[in-house]
């Protein structure tokens, strides 16, 4: 069928995260099957500036001594003893079915990523390494990232189309709380517009 229902599926065997100022152009089927993590010069000022300590240098630090190269030893011991329960929850758990319109990859990627998150979330937890109520908030903010990724795919997929990209912009305006549309006189408005 042309609707691929008859293909079987072939699961990636996992996620390339790569560095780099800036994406080859024309290449729509690439930018489908990667998450772009872009760092701007503001959040690099972010993670190293203000009173607090540098964060940079900690996590440099940490690496430097193999903290990161245990806590995965851990963890890939951790997913050996559960890894049919935790594929499960990979195929379950969807954060975005079709909305918003973007190429299936897209959102295929980001509901794995979350899934990930989350159970990456539950081994911290019980080895201790973080809290319930700290797993829910690094939880929420990964889910928060990957619906600013993929509505920013989305925005950059209608970046041609400047009618529906001006209509995207208003709707999230107006849904964000912190727009709204004035009609200085609504009887006028509504006897011109039936």
């Amino acid at each position: 069928y042309g609707d691929n229902s008859l293909r079987p599926r072939d699961e990636p065997r996992g996620l390339c995260i790569f560095t780099g100022e800036q994406m080859p152009d024309g290449l729509d089927s690439m930018r489908y099957r990667t998450i772009s993590l872009s760092v701007d010069a503001e959040t690099f000022e972010h993670a190293t500036a203000g009173p607090r300590p540098n964060r940079l240098d900690y996590f440099q630090k940490l690496a430097a001594d193999g903290v990161f190269t245990q806590v995965t030893h851990a963890f890939v011991k951790w997913l050996a003893t559960r890894l049919a329960t935790c594929r499960e929850e990979l195929d379950e758990r969807r954060l975005f079915e079709k909305e918003p319109p973007v190429h299936r990859r897209v959102l295929d990627a980001a509901n794995v990523i979350q899934s990930a998150a989350n159970i990456f979330l539950n081994f911290a937890m019980q080895h201790d390494a973080c809290t319930a109520e700290e797993a829910d908030d690094h939880f929420h903010d990964c889910s928060e990232a990957l619906i600013s990724h993929v509505r920013k795919v989305h925005l950059q997929s209608i970046e041609d189309k400047p009618t529906m990209a001006f209509a995207e912009h208003l709707s999230d305006a107006l849904l964000s709380g912190r727009a709204h549309i004035q009609i200085d006189d609504i009887n006028e408005y509504l006897e011109s517009n039936p």
